[in-house]
């Protein structure tokens, strides 16, 4: 075993863990906009940003850092209905697509220096075609590192909102007037 091969195998070791944290979670809200105006402040708290905002669904992007402070603040938003959190550890892909794009930058660079020599017009196009096909994997690569280093950066977390349903008011009767026990504060 030569200094070499002791030096890679503790860089493997010392790897630092790259995970991606995701949540679903269902809200049971008394008003469905008041939510999702709070759901707005929260990510301007966080420093996160927003993915979707439709009638009844709130998709965010939290920094990983601010991602257990996140889902605390929304869930006290209202009732939690649903929760899930998932972590995924894609250290070993994030890793080993580091290491196919670098291979793929040697490739494409002795194919710049063996261009350099060659003089015959078909080995040329033959390189330059190989050249080419390089680059579009080394992009390919490029591009999919970038998207895992957003999501291991921005976690995602989906927010589904309802409303209170009617019978949760009607078991408390506030007022001694029948009518006044049948209003809802539902505005949606």
């Amino acid at each position: 075993i030569n200094q070499r091969q002791i030096n890679a195998q503790n860089e493997q070791n010392i790897q630092e863990v790259k995970r991606i944290y995701a949540s679903q979670i269902t809200l049971e809200v008394s008003y469905i906009k008041e939510a999702q105006d709070r759901i707005l402040e929260i990510i301007k708290e966080t420093g996160g940003f927003l993915a979707t905002l439709n009638q009844r669904k709130v998709v965010i992007r939290v920094p990983a850092e601010k991602f257990d402070e996140s889902i605390g603040k929304i869930t006290a938003l209202g009732t939690v209905i649903n929760k899930k959190i998932y972590t995924y550890d894609v250290s070993d892909q994030w890793t080993e697509l580091k290491q196919k794009l670098a291979l793929a930058r040697r490739a494409r660079a002795r194919l710049d220096v063996l261009l350099k020599r060659v003089k015959k017009v078909e080995e040329r196009l033959r390189i330059l075609e190989e050249r080419e096909r390089l680059t579009r994997i080394i992009e390919r690569y490029k591009k999919i590192l970038k998207a895992m280093d957003s999501y291991i950066k921005y976690s995602l977390i989906e927010i589904y909102l309802r409303t209170r349903s009617k019978s949760a008011y009607s078991s408390s009767k506030i007022s001694p007037f029948a009518w006044i026990n049948l209003l809802t504060p539902n505005r949606n």
